[in-house]
């Protein structure tokens, strides 16, 4: 088929289906706003596609070749491709579906009718279970299910309706969640992730923010790429980032369009350390346009976004993106890809001791680590599956069914109550600098609410958990210096063991994440007393 439009092609694909067909379109327009060639000017297809993915790359997608033997799955496949092109920004399983394509079998009489894309379909679902079945499962389906819309004689609802129902991803969350290099950290091993990074001198202050920002989100990387620094903000109850989504299908494509934006609070420790980073990080983006105006005549350089964490080095990929008006903004923007290393290379600059590992085993740090963290911190705190997938960024509750069928294991691995005072002691960092003293007139103090006698609370909504329990596992909550909060402790304690047996799941980790929180502040109430008396 080197011919694009090969008339003789047209007419065999037009007499099987019965109707006229129109040629093929020499460029198609992606979601993201890019131009891409489909035919080159001699009328022969190109021999790849370079398709960008904003914040995730270029990928590259086969094209010169024929995908099958057969003239009219090869066009019908061709037609599908530049369907999706146009369509999704997941490029991933269209790739995927044009390596199947050689699998389909072809009839000696040239017939690729029903049975011959049942066949395929039960092929590939033995494919389906490996590494890359997610993406060949949606490519699959997309396939089929564009087939059948468009009434291609071959494509029956009866192929679809297996390739629903057979083809399963061998992939399961809950395995890899109790994976000791992929689960998610427990109290004591964030405890001492915490001191690494606060202490380590082996860090640079790129590393440190992304690391933290990571801790307190659980945002994923190619999110932290989006990131500008115009995002970064603070309001009444503190420091936070606007967060642009991407997932979902109309999500995903609006990248950072208005609207599209989740606030995301950080904690003092992360918020300094972004603002301790931004001087470098707007030296190196200027660095980096200033190269980009010298070899690419950039002149719109004010519509370049300026990003928090900019891609640390010129590439092929800054020309690549300087050619496209609608994504010549993102020239200076990292990749999830680049973010997502930086953040495992800082296990070599931590080293934190792995004790699951065994003996001089070094804790694995990971963006996925970190998110998976927070989302079952957020099961551990009583969330519904709803807000857990609002706070994670997930189009629905249906993946985050592995965190609650987790949740055992969690409770087994993450016992609050059963801390070492120098785990109370690292936890108790997270206090330090929200203490404050009952007598006060300060900002925290005048726009928050009273707590009983224990403290103040910064959230200006009303609050659905359970004051005086849940506000010690709370970041907006401001403490006592001078409040018994050992009474408080013991209080927390009386209705764990009073509902022992009566309750369990989140509600049960949430009193344990109470005590270690209250056991905490205790610890930090102590050392600003003992200074103000000193």
């Amino acid at each position: 088929m080197s011919d694009a439009n090969d008339q003789a092609v047209q007419k065999i694909v037009a007499a099987r289906c019965g109707f006229s067909i129109p040629p093929f379109p020499s460029e198609v327009r992606t979601p993201h706003g890019q131009i891409v060639t489909l035919i080159q000017p001699s009328g022969e297809w190109v021999a790849e596609l370079r398709i960008e993915d904003i914040c995730i790359g270029a990928q590259v997608v086969p094209w010169g070749h024929r995908f099958t033997d057969d003239v009219y799955i090869e066009w019908v496949i061709r037609a599908f491709a530049i369907w999706r092109i146009q369509r999704a920004i997941r490029v991933r399983p269209l790739i995927m579906v044009l390596r199947a394509a050689a699998l389909i079998p072809v009839r000696l009489d040239g017939d690729c009718g029903g049975d011959a894309i049942h066949e395929w379909t039960a092929m590939v679902d033995s494919e389906a279970a490996t590494a890359a079945g997610p993406d060949l499962r949606e490519g699959m389906i997309g396939l089929l299910e564009y087939g059948v819309a468009m009434g291609f004689p071959g494509f029956d609802a009866r192929a679809l309706r297996f390739a629903r129902s057979s083809l399963r991803c061998a992939y399961s969350l809950v395995r890899v969640l109790r994976r000791p290099g992929d689960a998610p950290f427990t109290v004591s091993e964030v405890a001492a992730i915490d001191e690494a990074i606060r202490t380590s001198d082996a860090l640079t202050s790129r590393e440190r923010a992304l690391l933290l920002v990571a801790r307190d989100t659980g945002i994923r990387p190619i999110q932290m790429a989006l990131l500008i620094w115009s995002d970064l903000r603070t309001d009444e109850l503190g420091p936070y980032l606007d967060v642009p989504s991407v997932k979902g299908k109309v999500r995903s494509k609006r990248r950072r369009a208005v609207g599209n934006f989740r606030r995301r609070y950080l904690s003092n420790a992360a918020h300094s350390a972004l603002e301790e980073y931004r001087c470098e990080s707007e030296s190196e983006a200027n660095r980096l346009l200033y190269r980009a105006q010298i070899t690419l005549r950039i002149v719109n350089i004010n519509e370049v976004n300026r990003p928090i964490f900019p891609h640390a080095r010129e590439s092929l990929r800054t020309i690549e993106l300087s050619g496209h008006e609608s994504l010549a903004p993102y020239l200076l923007h990292s990749t999830g890809g680049e973010i997502s290393l930086e953040i495992g290379h800082t296990t070599v600059q931590l080293a934190v001791a792995d004790d699951r590992g065994g003996r001089e085993a070094r804790l694995k740090i990971s963006a996925t680590r970190m998110r998976r963290t927070k989302a079952t911190s957020l099961v551990m705190q009583g969330c519904s599956a709803e807000e857990i997938a609002e706070a994670m960024d997930h189009k629905s509750t249906a993946s985050l069914k592995s965190y609650f069928l987790y949740s055992k294991d969690v409770e087994d691995m993450v016992r609050s109550d059963g801390f070492s005072t120098a785990e109370i002691e690292l936890a108790a960092e997270r206090w330090r600098g929200r203490i404050i003293q009952r007598d006060a007139a300060d900002a925290s103090r005048r726009k928050g609410r009273p707590i009983l006698d224990l403290g103040v609370c910064l959230q200006v909504e009303d609050c659905t958990y359970w004051p005086t329990v849940t506000c010690y596992s709370c970041s907006r909550f401001r403490p006592y210096a001078q409040a018994d909060h050992a009474t408080a402790k013991a209080h927390i304690l009386d209705v764990k063991d009073a509902a022992s047996g009566d309750i369990t799941g989140p509600y049960a980790r949430m009193l344990d994440g109470a005590i270690q929180g209250v056991s905490a502040v205790i610890t930090a109430c102590h050392e600003v007393m003992d200074k103000s008396d000193g």
